[in-house]
């Protein structure tokens, strides 16, 4: 009969440090080999990144082009409803005098005459 040995040799691994090195090795052969396009690749990211900032730049100076034309649409609306406004109200006067006129005023004034106060009290109108 055989006597079994129960004594053990403890052997350290190496098969981590072996595969670590040899997956290093790779990744540095396949840097090695592709180094070019790499390089290409880095070139076309840093392109993309200065377009990135001039289109950034476009975007912001369409922005405030945008902002000072909507001022200027409010400031011309506003101004037009207030021309608009004085023009109704110079019209609404015109209209009560014509109407007072045919009411009341045929007999002390004559048409002509009246044509001419109303003509004169539009150009004083118009200056103010």
């Amino acid at each position: 009969m055989m006597e079994e040995s129960y004594d053990f040799e403890i052997v350290e691994n190496t098969r981590g440090e072996l595969d670590k090195s040899s997956n290093c090795d790779r990744l540095v052969g396949a840097v090695a080999d592709n180094f070019g396009r790499i390089m290409d690749i880095a070139a076309t990211i840093a392109e993309i990144q200065k377009m990135e900032v001039q289109v950034n730049g476009a975007i912001s100076m369409l922005r405030e082009k945008r902002l000072m034309l909507e001022q200027e649409t409010e400031a011309y609306v506003k101004k037009l409803n207030t021309e608009t406004d004085a023009t109704i109200k110079k019209v609404e006067l015109i209209r009560r005098m014509m109407c007072d006129y045919y009411n009341a005023g045929q007999s002390k004034l004559s048409g002509e005459e009246f044509s001419k106060i109303i003509s004169d009290v539009l150009e004083h109108m118009v200056d103010i």
